[in-house]
């Protein structure tokens, strides 16, 4: 589907805590009750793994099993739009990360700079985004 047939984004979209147990791994089992909570509360979609989300502490491979629990959960709810966030330290696994989305089923990515070595300018960091971008020229 090209990015110009998706509908904007309407309604509220969440900003879910990433679910864990006490040790501090995920707790990927209580995503399907969080997901019909924030249905039954007129929430339209999710923005996962974000700073809400912990992303920005999780590994890559826990951002990609994060993205694959709601994926699963929210299949067939085209009414229920989730996005993950990209951001970190590292533009290949943004760009992996991107591709994982895609691959998975998610509604859309986002893409927050680098924060430890921060871009040189706007322009860089307009070049890292349309780098990105490239990956999956067909979502938001």
């Amino acid at each position: 589907m090209n990015t110009k047939d998706k509908k904007h984004l309407q309604g509220l979209i969440a900003a879910p805590f990433t679910p864990m147990h006490a040790d501090g791994s995920l707790n990927l089992d209580i995503i399907p009750e969080y997901y019909q909570m924030l249905k039954s509360n007129g929430v339209t979609g999710a923005f996962i793994c974000g700073s809400t989300g912990e992303g920005v502490s999780l590994t890559k491979d826990e951002k990609k099993l994060v993205a694959e629990a709601w994926a699963s959960r929210t299949k067939g709810d085209a009414e229920f739009k989730v996005m993950t966030l990209l951001g970190g330290t590292c533009i290949a696994d943004c760009k992996e990360l991107a591709r994982h989305a895609r691959e998975v089923g998610l509604y859309a990515v986002s893409f927050t700079a680098p924060f430890y070595f921060k871009p040189a300018d706007v322009e860089v960091l307009a070049n890292i985004c349309e780098e990105i971008a490239a990956e999956v020229p067909d979502m938001p």
